[in-house]
């Protein structure tokens, strides 16, 4: 049985929070939501060889062994789809948004701040999971109130097989 919880935020935006949320409960909520994701405080800590970076300076690039590192990234539906082992492994914040792009990092804000400062890059989904060792609560937000109720429907569903 999943737990979960539905709240309003400002009585414009609505949102669900999930008790160690599934990763098919967070699958099903992207592909209802826009096709741009920009996603934050991005740490693959679990498996830091899977990612090559490349640092150029004029004719020189140099590949240097990763160790850690902290990104802020934009990336289409369907790959972040892609990414769902990571996802479900390491948990994420996502925002799903019409916008070519969000031009803030959204988390530097207060909730309240951050979803008035997302109404400007037409958002659809908010999503912040924590890693799957975490024991904890997940949320997903949007100002679109069907969104909502499809995941919530979704959740009833599973409660009844």
């Amino acid at each position: 049985m999943v737990e979960y919880k539905r709240a309003s935020i400002l009585d414009k935006y609505f949102a669900i929070q999930i008790f160690e949320c599934p990763i098919d409960i967070v699958m099903l909520a992207a592909t209802l939501a826009s096709n741009n994701v920009t996603i934050e405080n991005y740490r693959h800590h679990r498996n830091p060889n899977s990612l090559k970076i490349l640092i150029n300076n004029n004719n020189l690039t140099i590949k240097p062994r990763l160790k850690h590192f902290l990104a802020d990234f934009q990336i289409n539906k369907a790959d972040f789809i892609s990414l769902k082992e990571i996802w479900d492994t390491q948990g994420c914040y996502a925002v799903f948004h019409d916008s070519d792009e969000i031009k803030f990092r959204t988390t530097d804000l207060n909730e309240f701040s951050r979803y008035r400062a997302l109404d400007n890059f037409k958002w659809t989904l908010e999503i912040a999971i924590p890693d799957s060792a975490s024991d904890s609560w997940g949320q997903m937000v949007s100002p679109h109130q069907n969104i909502i109720d499809k995941i919530e429907s979704h959740i009833q569903s599973l409660h009844l097989k």
